[in-house]
């Protein structure tokens, strides 16, 4: 299971797991119920702030357009309709 933002192991040793996981991992934890897409994206988000001073991994972030897709997606997951 993946840990989850603000729990008793603390929101950076959350992030450096869910990092850690591979994309099939978090889409059976999507999947699962075990996290959701906005979850994932926050801290893919808070990770990449993290480093950005240093490698600028996104010369323009669209965050509020992945947060928008996040939501979207999670909202079909939550209807039954998310995917294989």
């Amino acid at each position: 299971m993946l840990s989850r933002a603000g729990n008793h192991s603390g929101p950076l040793a959350s992030r450096q797991k869910i990092l850690k996981t591979t994309a099939i991992e978090q889409l059976k934890a999507l999947r699962a119920g075990q996290t959701s897409a906005v979850e994932l994206l926050e801290q893919i988000i808070a990770r990449a702030d993290d480093i950005n001073p240093q490698l600028n991994p996104f010369a323009l972030p669209l965050y509020s357009r992945a947060r928008q897709a996040a939501q979207e997606a999670d909202k079909k997951l939550a209807a039954g309709k998310g995917g294989r």
